[in-house]
């Protein structure tokens, strides 16, 4: 009976454990999941912040987009200008065109002039070439360039050594523009940078605008980033 009796001791306390271990894993999961729903509730937090955050940018830009739409349809219904869309290869012969038909002045804002002399198949060398025999016309030539681009300085001193009012913008500052401006009456402004790839082989996208009101607008704008630059 005592030997019956151990066993039966033995078998109660074997269940206590088992339950024990039991409790114990249940707490330990427990413990976990908690851990898990924590982190991912900061999770979603975050993910909630993130979402406020692009909701804001993305309303900033549709009233920045039906700001400039708004422009567009201004700028179309002003008399005496013609707009005309100039896509990929077709950019070249029309920037090079109005270059060799400058009569007054020449400004130009470009992110990337690459200009390679040592290339003769590259069509950076005839715009630029274009733009020196502009000078020996009397045509007054204004060029900011990227400073942060090195490609851009054998352009710089190109310019310089012609004697061209030209300068980097201002140190630390992005200026990503494609912009020219011809005789304060035509505009050509786009995607087109002054590099072979951009000129021969990119699908790029630009316009030419036809207005004095527009060229005015795109001068002072000129006049602005050359004042940074030079610290005036």
């Amino acid at each position: 009976m005592a030997r019956r009796g151990l066993w039966i001791h033995v078998a109660y306390l074997s269940v206590i454990v088992v339950l024990l271990a039991a409790l114990f894993s249940y707490h330990m999961a427990y413990g976990r999941l908690s851990a898990d729903y924590e982190e991912l509730k900061a999770d979603y937090q975050e993910l909630a912040d993130e979402y406020g955050s692009l909701s804001e940018d993305y309303e900033r830009l549709q009233e920045d987009y039906q700001e400039l739409w708004e422009d567009y349809q201004e700028l179309l219904e002003q008399p005496g200008v013609v707009v005309q869309v100039i896509n990929d290869r077709d950019y070249y012969p029309v920037a090079k065109e109005l270059v060799e038909v400058a009569n007054e002045s020449i400004y130009v804002v470009m992110f990337y002039f690459k200009y390679d002399p040592r290339d003769p198949e590259d069509p950076v060398n005839e715009l630029i070439w274009a733009m020196g025999n502009a000078t020996l016309r009397g045509v007054e030539l204004h060029v900011i360039l990227e400073d942060s681009i090195h490609d851009n300085v054998p352009a710089y001193n190109y310019f310089a050594r012609i004697g061209a009012n030209v300068t980097f913008d201002k140190n630390g500052v992005r200026t990503h523009c494609k912009l020219i401006v011809i005789d304060r009456l035509f505009v050509l402004v786009g995607s087109h940078n002054w590099t072979e790839s951009a000129l021969w082989w990119n699908h790029e996208a630009s316009v030419l605008i036809r207005s004095r009101e527009v060229a005015e607008a795109f001068i002072r704008y000129f006049n602005e980033i050359w004042a940074e630059a030079s610290g005036g």
